[in-house]
Formats: structure tokens, C-alpha cells, sequence
């Protein structure tokens, strides 16, 4: 098993403090949370869903990601030391229900950097998802434009007339029973767009509070409710698999992805794990493709008749 995808349980030293995994990092009295990849300039941690990606101010969570980082420097905490650490930021968002990976700028020209090929959409993230029911298509893309929603401020809608641009492309891996594995592929980062787009075809998310339908969805949703309590416990079945980029002046290729087997566990039982290389090449294929079916509603188009 490797480093990144071990979930260490602190043990009490000598002299009583609990000793920590050199190839994770700890917040507050929080579980470690795996590093995934780390160089001089960034850092990629496999982020546990219950923590918020926002602003250090923001103090309506007591699981802000961006202050308890910033605690933990001024603190010197043993990773932060050890690192030699004097800045860490967060450069991309993800859904405080979300897991997976997280990308880390250690200084700030990483930090521009990274904001920069985010902007260009020159970072390739790949998603994985749990829905309800079977798309009734293997593989096709959504893009239909997103907006606030005038009626809740928290959720986001398919909005033809005043929504920004938005891209995702969609690969239905396997199904069972009333569930599928999916891949989602956005390309581009507009807030809650991996979620809306599936609700749009009629397929939430398992566990989604804001983008649900029918009364057996419902019950799943609640049942996701009533685990919020538990440490870590991901009410989204989405989780952030993996990113690609080049970076800096030399265009350093670089690969992350984050474990699976907890997530499959939990949301995904007697499902196989996906192939990270042949789903990469398949996107890439799929971006280029002229005939791959494409939504700008959301809806999916019935197939024909066989």
C-alpha cells in the first residue's frame, strides 16, 4: 500500500505527543490528511469531505481548511517545520461534501502560476461520480450554461439566458441495480457544475442535498444527513480523482491522483476500479471527437429505437 493512500493512526511517543505520518499532514485534532505529491512549489493533499475551501475569515465552520492551515504555521507545527514551511495556499476550490485532491501553492509565484493555468483551463481534472439510475448514454457532454439561482443562493441552475459558460464531459464506467460509476471530466470550473449538469439529466449525485429528486432520492439524502455526525464521513458520493498540468518554465509534467478504495468502499461496493491511463486517453479522444453526443439543456436525448 502506498504512503498516499494509508490512513495513519497517530501513536503516543515517550514523551506523550502522538507521532505523525511524515507523508501526511494534520490540522487542529483532525485525521491526517494524506500528501499526494509535494515539490518545492506545490503541494497536493487528499482533502476529507467536511472541510470548507474559503477564505480564512470566513468563521461559520469550525472546519476551514485555509485557517487551520495558516494556524498551523504560525503554530510551527511538526509538518509545517519540518517542510520548512512559510506559506501555504489553497488554489482551487472544492465542495466542502467533496474529497479528493487539492492543490496546495507553497509560495506565491507558485500561486500565480497555478491561478493561471486554472484560468486557461489548462489543468485536466478528472471526477468521479456516484449517481442514481443508468444514463442512458455510455459517454456524452453537457454544456449548458450555469447561474445563481434566484430562489436559494446556495444552489446553482441551468440558466439558457443569463448562465456563464460551462463544459462537462460524461462517462458512464459501469452500472448496477439502480446505480452508476461515473467520470466526469469538467472543463470548466464554474461552482457546483459537475452536480447541476447530473441533476440536469436526471441522474443526481448519491448523498447531494441540493440537487435531488423523486422520494427515493430523498431517502438517500437523508440517510447522508444522519451521518454528518461521524468524523469525515463524505456525504457526496464525488470525489476528486485526478489532475494533470505542466508547470513552471521547464513545463515539468505533472500527475496526481488520489486512492480510491475508500471511496469505492462506501459508495461503489462490487464496483472495479477504474483505469486512471486509459480514462485519460479516452477524454482526450472524446475532446476531439465531432460526433460525441452533446446537451445544452441538461436533458439527455432518448436513444432510437433498437
Amino acid at each position: 500500500m502506498s504512503p498516499q493512500s494509508r490512513r495513519p493512526t497517530p501513536r503516543q511517543t515517550s514523551k506523550g505527543r502522538a507521532k505523525q505520518d511524515p507523508n501526511a499532514i494534520r490540522l487542529g485534532n483532525s485525521e491526517s490528511m494524506p500528501v499526494l505529491y509535494e515539490d518545492r512549489d506545490i503541494m497536493a493533499i487528499d482533502k476529507p469531505a467536511g472541510w470548507m475551501v474559503t477564505t480564512p475569515k470566513w468563521s461559520h465552520t469550525k472546519q476551514n481548511l485555509q485557517r487551520e492551515i495558516e494556524i498551523a504555521v504560525t503554530r510551527r507545527e511538526p509538518w509545517v517545520t519540518r517542510r520548512q514551511i512559510k506559506f501555504l495556499r489553497f488554489v482551487h476550490r472544492l465542495d466542502r461534501e467533496t474529497s479528493g485532491v487539492l492543490l496546495l501553492a507553497k509560495n506565491r509565484y507558485a500561486l500565480t502560476r497555478l491561478s493561471r493555468l486554472f484560468a486557461d483551463q489548462e489543468i485536466e481534472k478528472l471526477y468521479l461520480c456516484v449517481v442514481h439510475g443508468k444514463p442512458n448514454h455510455d459517454q456524452w457532454m453537457c454544456t449548458a450554461p450555469l447561474g445563481r439561482s434566484k430562489s436559494n443562493e446556495s444552489r446553482m441552475r441551468i440558466d439558457p439566458k443569463e448562465g456563464q459558460e460551462a463544459a462537462t464531459i460524461f462517462i458512464t464506467l459501469q452500472s448496477k441495480t439502480n446505480r452508476s460509476l461515473v467520470l466526469a471530466a469538467p472543463l470548466t470550473g464554474r461552482t457546483h457544475q459537475i452536480r447541476v449538469h447530473l441533476f440536469g439529466a436526471g441522474h443526481s449525485i448519491i448523498g447531494d442535498p441540493l440537487y435531488t429528486a423523486g422520494r427515493a432520492v430523498k431517502k438517500e439524502v437523508d440517510k447522508a444527513a444522519q451521518e454528518r455526525a461521524r468524523p469525515n464521513q463524505a456525504d457526496l458520493a464525488l470525489r476528486a480523482w485526478a489532475v494533470r498540468f505542466f508547470f513552471g518554465p521547464q513545463k515539468k509534467s505533472v500527475r496526481i491522483q488520489a486512492d480510491l478504495s475508500r471511496y469505492l468502499g462506501r459508495f461503489a461496493k462490487g464496483f472495479k476500479e477504474p483505469d486512471l491511463a486509459k480514462l485519460t486517453k479516452r477524454v482526450e479522444e472524446l475532446r476531439r471527437s465531432e460526433t460525441l453526443v452533446t446537451t445544452k439543456t441538461g436533458r439527455l436525448p432518448k436513444l432510437p429505437p433498437t
